[in-house]
């Protein structure tokens, strides 16, 4: 704990942990523990916690929580926290290419077609473009894969530099993209 958040021994000491929490922490950590000490099965759960240095981000961590209250050894709760930082960032990294374009960065079919039925359920007035690259897949054989992805690199940067901010722009796969605007 001291050498994930930088904190002095003598300073973790005594405190409670829950002190160590970032606001929007404390609680259900506080919960997880006040559990664990009325449980005989192991608790857990994830808070965010205060690094000793205000200008490094908080650290998300997973505590779990066995109660030995009855053990005449321990005699208390016994924590044991984890960094799930990297779990949290590669939650979000799937997260994102499950709903983008893993090349142009574009939101992918699925997006597009959420929206377009959120639209149409709302009886919002839109206009849809799709764009098909002509000829692209005998240039893709012609100049190879590397150079056919960067033409669909910048003709999403290209389609993109010319819709409003509001349009919705998808690759839908391929070399298929579909533009989408609300009025």
């Amino acid at each position: 704990f001291t050498r994930l958040l930088g904190h002095d021994v003598s300073h973790v000491i005594g405190r409670p942990l829950v002190s160590f929490c970032a606001t929007d922490a404390a609680n259900d950590l506080a919960f997880a523990i006040e559990k664990a000490g009325t449980e005989t099965r192991l608790v857990s759960c994830e808070a965010t916690m205060r690094h000793h240095d205000p200008a490094v981000a908080p650290l998300p961590m997973r505590f779990e929580i066995v109660n030995l209250l009855d053990d005449p050894v321990v005699e208390g709760l016994v924590v044991t926290a984890y960094d799930v930082s990297e779990l949290h960032h590669t939650r979000r990294t799937l997260e994102h290419l499950a709903r983008h374009d893993a090349l142009t960065g574009l939101v992918n079919r699925s997006v597009l077609l959420d929206e377009l039925e959120r639209v149409v359920a709302e009886h919002r007035p839109a206009a849809v473009i799709f764009i098909d690259l002509d000829k692209f897949k005998r240039s893709n054989d012609l100049h190879g894969h590397q150079i056919g992805d960067a033409v669909l690199v910048e003709t999403a940067r290209r389609i993109r530099a010319l819709i409003p901010d509001s349009a919705l722009l998808a690759r839908l796969g391929g070399d298929e993209f579909m533009c989408g605007a609300v009025f």
